[in-house]
């Protein structure tokens, strides 16, 4: 009776670990039947996302200097070169060649230009114009003459063009009123006001 009963667990042991080890085969087969699936349905599904177009930038020839040019220069074909330019951000009063650059007579130059500059009405006389100062004062404006040297004109480094302060150096001991309050520091009478600020220089 007791051999029996052993017999009877022994087999009952045994099934549990048969069914034990399907259920894991079968949990595994599931597994890999649902990745697959997962797989090939991924792959099949293509998510196609529309680029946008980048915009289509169109260019135009524009008139620049070859060299640099100055005050009083007048326009020759040999200083000019026509380069492309976006099309949307060409400059107000550009040129876009140089036979329409100079098509109605010489021009002179009014403020300077460097290399790759683009030739602009603003700093060109008119056809057939001279370098006068007229043509250089804004309205409203007024130009003065004002006697300079090589210490006052800072060695030539001062050019047509360039803003500067207009300074008054003179010896206030001499002056009656402000004779007692003149003497600085340094025992010095000399002083210096500024009588015009950003001064554009013309010539």
């Amino acid at each position: 009776m007791h051999f029996e009963v052993s017999g009877v667990k022994g087999k009952a042991i045994t099934m549990i670990g048969i069914a034990a080890v399907f259920g894991a085969a079968s949990i595994f087969a599931a597994d890999l039947w649902i990745k697959s699936e997962a797989n090939a349905r991924a792959g099949g599904i293509s998510l196609a996302v529309p680029t946008p177009a980048p915009p289509a930038m169109q260019f135009q020839t524009i008139v620049v200097a070859k060299a640099p040019l100055r005050f009083g220069m007048a326009l020759e074909r040999t200083q000019l070169a026509e380069i492309p330019w976006p099309q949307d951000s060409l400059p107000q009063g550009a040129f876009t060649t140089i036979n329409e650059a100079l098509a109605e007579g010489s021009r002179v130059v009014l403020s300077p230009l460097e290399i790759n500059e683009p030739l602009l009405l603003a700093k060109l006389s008119g056809p057939n114009g001279r370098a006068t100062l007229s043509n250089l004062l804004s309205p409203g404006m007024r130009a003065v003459t004002i006697r300079t040297d090589e210490i006052a004109g800072v060695g030539g480094f001062v050019m047509p063009g360039d803003h500067v302060d207009v300074v008054l150096t003179r010896d206030a001991g001499a002056i009656t009123e402000v004779a007692k309050n003149a003497e600085g520091a340094a025992g010095s009478t000399l002083t210096s006001e500024i009588v015009v600020e950003s001064a554009k220089v013309l010539t």
